[in-house]
């Protein structure tokens, strides 16, 4: 079985990816598992391509599924891969046209959440296992990374604002696992934001709400070149620019990696 997939995140799920998105024909959600890994969680291998480039993020891929069942109790957007056959890109997309074809839902909570986790017994027996939730958020705040006991950052929390349908704002306190914000080394404020959340694998039997992908702006992401001269990294806004014509090789970086990383934005870009 075969599914086109535009693929929205790639977060940290035990030493590997957990890695979801929309249907290309259907816009319902999908997120991608090997059902031969921890937490069935999905390998950066398993997303590469036959070229050896890996997928990333807003790819429209096909990928081969297998028949089988990969539903849960808490998960009903998941579906197996076929491990034996790479994923095909075929496309690109925005996340303006992502918004087109999946708009942001806006419902009386997250994943039917007012908090930031539920019990397994609590999670078997709500009747929702709804898993995956694109939303708006306002006064979002990504704080800096602590430190564990091995001197290690752990990931980010992020605190926000969620007005749901009725209009009424509810404060969250959720973990985000976006890698594009790990680690992070100071405090990032933002007035608002679209944030993918999911609502994780079972830990100290409780299942938790994690922040999968932060899309600070719709024009994400951003072209970054590397300079000849330097070789420092700079960003692009204007994808006319004359640098990206000169250089000709880029990468994609999200607005949370280009501040994580330090990356300035080109002058001509800022000059235009």
């Amino acid at each position: 079985m075969k599914k086109q997939v535009i693929i929205l995140t790639k977060s940290t799920k035990y030493r590997n990816l957990c890695v979801a998105g929309i249907d290309a024909n259907t816009s319902e959600w999908v997120r991608l598992e090997n059902k031969n890994e921890q937490a069935e969680a999905v390998t950066e291998n398993d997303i590469t391509y036959a070229d050896g480039t890996v997928c990333q993020e807003l790819d429209i891929v096909e990928v081969e599924c297998l028949d089988e069942d990969a539903t849960s109790y808490f998960q009903s957007e998941n579906v197996y891969i076929n491990t034996e056959h790479r994923l095909v890109k075929i496309g690109r997309a925005t996340w303006r046209e992502v918004l087109e074809k999946h708009p942001v839902e806006v419902k009386k909570n997250i994943l039917g959440m007012n908090g930031d986790h539920i019990s397994k017994e609590f999670a078997e027996k709500r009747g929702y296992n709804a898993s995956l939730q694109l939303i708006k958020v306002e006064n979002l705040t990504i704080h800096e990374s602590d430190l564990d006991e091995k001197t290690q950052f752990k990931h980010p929390k992020a605190t926000f604002t969620y007005k749901n349908n009725l209009q009424e704002e509810k404060k969250y306190t959720l973990t985000v696992t976006d890698p594009d914000y790990h680690p992070a080394k100071k405090e990032r404020k933002l007035k608002e934001a679209y944030l993918i959340v999911s609502l994780g694998v079972l830990f100290n039997r409780n299942h938790y709400l994690l922040v999968g992908k932060v899309i600070e702006s719709l024009d994400e992401p951003y072209y970054i070149t590397t300079s000849n001269r330097n070789g420092k990294k700079y960003f692009h806004t204007n994808n006319n620019c004359s640098l990206l014509k000169l250089i000709g090789s880029t990468e994609y970086y999200s607005s949370g990696k280009i501040a994580r990383d330090g990356v300035l934005l080109c002058k001509e870009c800022k000059d235009n």
